[in-house]
């Protein structure tokens, strides 16, 4: 006799490429001094290394510049 139907699963895709909303990069105007702020989800499968360029050079955490990956 077959057995009871297992439970549902969602097949999903093993390795999915990076993607984010590239409008959440907008350009923002700040006075001198004043913080700026971005937050930029990210999905990808497996977990991508995330890194910050201004004009093709790496940005750096500074005493003037934090920068979390969450």
């Amino acid at each position: 006799e077959p057995s009871d139907a297992s439970a549902s699963q969602v097949a999903k895709a093993r390795f999915c490429a990076p993607t984010f909303d590239k409008m959440l990069l907008a350009d923002k105007t700040v006075k001198a001094g004043q913080r700026i702020q971005y937050e930029i989800p990210i999905e990808a499968s497996p977990k991508p290394t995330v890194e910050w360029q201004i004009n093709g050079k790496l940005v750096h955490p500074s005493d003037r510049i934090d920068i979390q990956i969450m």
